[in-house]
């Protein structure tokens, strides 16, 4: 308990200081953006449209991995329970969105043991997935590999690097204090019921959330692209699906973070800032962060229908 308690201290404080690191990198010559231009509202418009996708991808895995746990889970039951749900995890604690979900499935009939399985199941597997595309996408992240390459030059010119390198030692030294709360948290929460789940659950099932939650970090990639286009960061399509499973990651398993706001823009503006402008970059994890919201809204929105529907049978 006093684990848990220190590492959602330490979250909420690592998001503070990754939110400041990034409105301090990118914050003074953000790009104005023409809300009037058919062409960013055209992309953002898309950003949100690859978000809600993603969003439908995620809720037939959590669907997926129920049935992994042999809890029986009629399709629109599970994207009810996880589409109504996923908006509370803007609340404080980063949390509320699993609670409400958990709630929901208790109340439709699924046995409390094979809830909590499901939900350990889950959050480890995508942590897992994620850290994983992230490592194999890392190749496509030329500005960043280039800003962290050594340069043979003068003492000048090292001197100045070491300079440029220092200020964004700060925002990952915040990210890497998120990610260390977040594996504590995860820890302590998950580990006495995933060894459990892990040895009943169904391969085939979670094989099957596998390829859900690839295709839902891949839509989500595409979907900060989108964002990139109305904003001016240009990226292409694997280096915004390797920015984004970092930052997605990060923002996941830090508590205390209300959607992971903060860690994960500073991770997008880490990832992105040496190719595209740490402005640019901010510019488009904030405007991701809106298509997100606005994303979820709707979410949230066809879950009550979906309740409201299967009460009205």
């Amino acid at each position: 308990m006093r684990a848990g308690r220190a590492a959602r201290l330490l979250g909420a404080a690592a998001a503070l200081g990754a939110a400041l690191w990034a409105l301090r990198q990118g914050l003074h010559a953000m790009p104005s953006i023409a809300p009037g231009d058919p062409r960013v509202l055209g992309a953002l418009a898309a950003s949100v449209g690859l978000y809600l996708a993603a969003t439908l991808c995620a809720a037939e895995g959590w669907r997926q991995i129920l049935l992994a746990t042999g809890a029986g889970a009629r399709r629109r039951l599970a994207w009810s329970q996880f589409l109504t749900a996923q908006i509370g995890k803007y609340l404080p604690g980063n949390v509320l969105h699993l609670a409400g979900r958990a709630g929901l499935a208790l109340r439709d009939g699924v046995p409390a043991p094979l809830a909590a399985a499901a939900m350990a199941l889950e959050l480890a597997l995508s942590a897992a997935l994620a850290l994983a595309a992230a490592l194999a996408g890392a190749a496509a992240l030329p500005g960043l590999r280039a800003a962290l390459a050594a340069q043979a030059g003068g003492a000048a010119q090292l001197l100045d690097q070491a300079q440029e390198l220092g200020g964004w030692a700060w925002g990952a030294g915040a990210l890497a204090a998120a990610l260390l709360a977040g594996a504590v948290w995860m820890g302590a929460r998950l580990a006495p019921v995933l060894r459990a789940a892990l040895g009943r659950a169904r391969p085939g099932r979670l094989a099957a959330f596998a390829a859900l939650q690839l295709a839902v970090l891949a839509l989500l990639g595409l979907s900060l692209q989108a964002a990139g286009r109305a904003t001016g960061a240009a990226m292409d399509a694997p280096t915004a699906m390797a920015a984004f499973a970092g930052a997605w990651l990060v923002g996941m398993i830090t508590p205390g973070a209300p959607g992971g706001a903060g860690v994960r823009e500073a991770a997008l503006v880490l990832a992105l800032g040496p190719s595209v402008g740490a402005p640019a970059a901010l510019a488009c994890a904030l405007a991701h962060r809106a298509a997100s919201m606005l994303g979820d809204a709707l979410a949230c929105a066809l879950g009550l229908a979906l309740r409201a529907g299967l009460r009205a049978r």
